[in-house]
């Protein structure tokens, strides 16, 4: 018979009683080999899959690309991605929070190709397949989740997807074009080492169907944030400490192919510089209009060196410029001194796309000279580390080309700053779409993008702000006990949507003034025009 005694194996034979014993001892099996080490091979081809030509023509007309911070998608907190939405070019979510395990989904919509507002939603709810942490009871782990954008705020289902795995971590899950196959990373048992990418057929009745790893894209080292190109080609795009990088974490792109009940990955190719870096890569996703690329990542790129927080970058088509420039030379002046501004930075913006044409910064004098194109609505800003910010619209003459035009009046700056929000008269958190000039009148910014600019403007010079006042006015509507609170509330609804810029709640300081400070009403002024001018935030920089 045979026993089997630990690893040893022992043969007995019996033949009689007299029968000598005969024993035969294998040696113990050798251990099992150690699984194979996370290591990425190095890119040999710098211009990777997409070959993204960066350099500006100096041919008009000549299609290329601009890659560059998303703004208000590059805070102080981490934005780990921005996930497009099916079939909506304006709408996105943002992925921000303190570290990973915190993060949260942002409803945001696009307001130009590189520049995100932190804005509620128009129309009927969406539904998307999102991550959540879920309690399974004895311990919580992630799970893939059905989610709904109503108006600003994102739901999650407490039950997870059918083929969710309640004893490892899902997450970051992408639906296929044809909606027939979910992507998502996982941990799970069957894993070739830490997270791959997993695959389930999701069929007609929503039914989920078993749980696969996707070959072909899967390493030793992590894959994960899937996400499928808007097109009907099955090409997916993920990010991997694998296959062959730049270092770190790259976005890769591979062709997948259906046979049958399971799909397949073939081609895996990385995306190539300048969207990958010797930085961490996560989270590409494309727009819905196949064009603009999206990634986050930890690179400087610019920042100061001890920067090493995600922010989301985008790569997008621009045409070279159509014609010739001028240039636009002018002064900044501290408005409460008169005294130049040194070290101002001087912006030259398109007005509808928000294109950054140029820009410098003052020297000694407070004097800027800044290359604007003719024949085009530009909006000049200047901002300054302890001073608020300030601008003004232009459009060259095409006759003005290659000329130097001087303008007389300075751009002022000030430590204090009035933000002409339009709330209806008793609301404070459902403003208008439209910001007031000075003199009430609504203009073509929105008040998502001067929240913005502000929260830029104060992230800017942070190592020198000590605090921000926000002292909330109204107009003489209703009493002034219930005004000084609804001012307080407005000046909490201007502080939170700072804070989801990025901005340390611990430097805003908020309070109140109800009707106490109203205006004085201008001469033939309409009651209406003057109330709204009354509804204000006043904000005050504080320097150390």
């Amino acid at each position: 018979m045979l026993l089997a005694i630990g690893s040893a194996i022992a043969l007995l034979i019996v033949q009689s009683c007299n029968t000598v014993y005969y024993k035969r001892h294998a040696d113990p099996p050798p251990p099992p080999p150690p699984p194979p080490t996370c290591a990425a091979l190095p890119v040999k081809d710098s211009a990777g899959l997409l070959k993204l030509d960066t350099v500006t023509p100096t041919i008009p007309h000549v299609r290329y690309y601009v890659f560059e911070r998303v703004q208000g998608a590059s805070s102080n907190l981490q934005e780990y991605g921005l996930l497009p939405v099916e079939n909506n070019e304006e709408r996105c979510l943002l992925i921000r929070g303190a570290d990973m395990k915190s993060a949260w989904y942002v409803a945001s919509s696009k307001t130009g190709p590189s520049s995100i507002a932190i804005a509620p939603w128009d129309g009927a709810e969406t539904s998307m397949l999102l991550s959540r942490i879920v309690d399974h009871g004895n311990h919580r782990d992630g799970a893939i989740v059905q989610g709904i954008i109503d108006g600003s705020t994102v739901e999650t289902d407490s039950a997870s997807i059918g083929c969710d795995d309640s004893l490892a971590w899902d997450g970051h899950p992408a639906l296929s074009p044809n909606r027939d196959w979910i992507v998502f990373a996982s941990n799970r048992s069957g894993s070739l080492n830490s997270t791959d990418l997993w695959y389930a057929r999701r069929y007609t009745d929503g039914s989920v169907g078993p749980a696969r790893p996707l070959a072909g894209t899967n390493t030793y080292c992590d894959e994960l944030s899937p996400s499928f190109l808007p097109q009907t080609s099955m090409t997916l795009m993920f990010s991997s400490s694998g296959h062959t990088t730049f270092g770190g974490y790259d976005a890769f792109a591979a062709e997948v192919f259906e046979d049958g009940d399971s799909l397949i990955a073939r081609n895996v190719a990385n995306l190539g510089a300048p969207i990958n870096t010797s930085a961490d890569e996560i989270f590409p996703s494309m727009s819905p209009n196949g064009v603009d690329l999206y990634v986050a990542s930890n690179r400087n790129n610019g920042r100061e060196s001890y920067r090493k927080d995600f922010d989301v970058f985008v790569a997008y088509q621009q045409i070279s410029d159509e014609g010739p420039v001028a240039k636009l030379t002018g002064r900044v002046v501290n408005s409460q001194t008169q005294q130049p501004v040194v070290d101002a930075e001087v912006t030259a913006r398109s007005s509808s796309t928000r294109r950054v044409f140029s820009s410098t910064r003052t020297d000694s004098a407070g004097s800027y000279s800044i290359d604007v194109p003719v024949s085009t609505p530009v909006q000049i800003t200047a901002q300054s580390d302890t001073l608020f910010y300030d601008s003004y619209s232009v459009e060259i003459p095409k006759d003005s080309a290659n000329s130097i035009i001087v303008r007389t009046e300075p751009i002022t700056l000030s430590k204090s700053l009035t933000l002409r929000m339009n709330f209806p008269t008793a609301e404070f958190n459902n403003p208008y779409p439209r910001t007031l000039d000075s003199n009430g009148i609504e203009t073509a910014r929105t008040w998502q993008l001067d929240i913005d600019e502000l929260a830029q403007n104060v992230l800017s010079g942070s190592t020198k702000i000590k605090k921000i006042s926000l002292v909330g006015h109204t107009d003489d509507v209703d009493t002034d006990e219930s005004n000084v609170v609804l001012g307080k509330q407005r000046v909490e609804f201007v502080i939170e949507r700072l804070v989801e810029r990025g901005v340390p709640r611990s430097i805003l300081e908020g309070s109140s003034q109800g009707e106490q400070q109203l205006l004085k009403r201008r001469k033939d002024e309409t009651i209406d025009s003057w109330r709204k001018r009354c509804r204000r935030v006043e904000l005050t920089k504080v320097t150390s």
